[in-house]
């Protein structure tokens, strides 16, 4: 949570010419801004942080927890890879579009100005639907960028993850136990390499994303993107908070896969 903040933060400023003239700011000033306008607990910790919790326990949990069923399910013996990559996309795609809401109002949170409680921000954000006359489909403001979003990180992540066990497990006998079996210290390797992967390939979809979440005019997504492309420079901006979300994404990976595999192990299943 802490360095999801910057991340939002960076995105939204290129959205609205952060980037432009003295160029982006880094993730330190992104961050001591933060931190001088609201201290460190509410400046990085407290923004979204319930909204976040929520996203992990229900989108996080969805793409990951059917990830094996749905691999399993349209396996390609011709092309393993490719039938990884379609699993993992297409439970991160579906997830997203169910949990979207939580999505939405997670990263009105993290921009400035945001409403005084994450339970007034799913009002606030539905009246905000049809012109201001209020409308529901304003908590699924942005899912066709979210779910592409989704698709491409839980497609990279799993299928990196699920690939690259074995030859660590085979080529570095450290990862493994004296039986060669995996380790939580294989799943940990495993899975910061597939988190990093992961978030270089997901960034322009990431910040297409936090842009149109953010968004309070109304304005479709399309004129949003257009917004931001010209006060961003160009396609560059598709990258901007990428320092901050790597920063984000790499502790998370790191625990995220081995609590994962940990726990099916305790209810009886197999290793992914």
């Amino acid at each position: 949570s802490p360095a999801a903040a910057p991340a939002v933060a960076a995105a939204a400023a290129a959205g609205t010419g952060g980037m432009g003239g003295g160029g982006a700011p880094s993730t330190y000033q992104l961050a001591s801004s933060l931190i001088r306008s609201e201290g460190l607990v509410m400046g990085l910790w407290q923004p979204g942080l319930l909204a976040t919790w929520m996203r992990g326990l229900s989108y996080t949990g969805f793409r990951i927890g059917l990830y094996p069923t749905v691999r399993d399910a349209v396996q390609l013996d011709s092309a393993p890879l490719l039938g990884r990559i379609l699993a993992g996309g297409m439970t991160g795609s579906i997830g997203s579009i169910v949990f979207n809401p939580v999505d939405v109002v997670r990263i009105r949170m993290q921009t400035p100005n945001p409403p005084a409680s994450t339970w007034q921000a799913f009002g606030i954000i539905a009246r905000e639907g049809c012109g201001g006359k209020g409308s529901l489909s304003s908590l699924w403001r942005g899912w066709h960028a979210s779910a592409a979003r989704a698709a491409t990180l839980s497609g990279s992540q799993l299928a990196t993850y699920d690939s690259i066990k074995k030859p660590l497990r085979e080529n570095f006998a450290f990862l493994t136990d004296a039986q060669g079996n995996e380790t939580p210290l294989l799943h940990s390797f495993a899975s910061l390499m597939s988190g990093f992967v992961a978030q270089t390939v997901t960034m322009p979809f990431d910040t297409m994303k936090t842009l149109i979440m953010a968004d309070r005019t109304g304005s479709s997504s399309l004129e949003v993107m257009r917004r931001a492309m010209v006060a961003g420079g160009g396609v560059r901006v598709l990258f901007a908070g990428y320092v901050p979300a790597l920063a984000r994404q790499g502790p998370v990976m790191v625990v995220q896969m081995p609590i994962v595999e940990q726990l099916r192990k305790c209810v009886g299943l197999d290793y992914m």
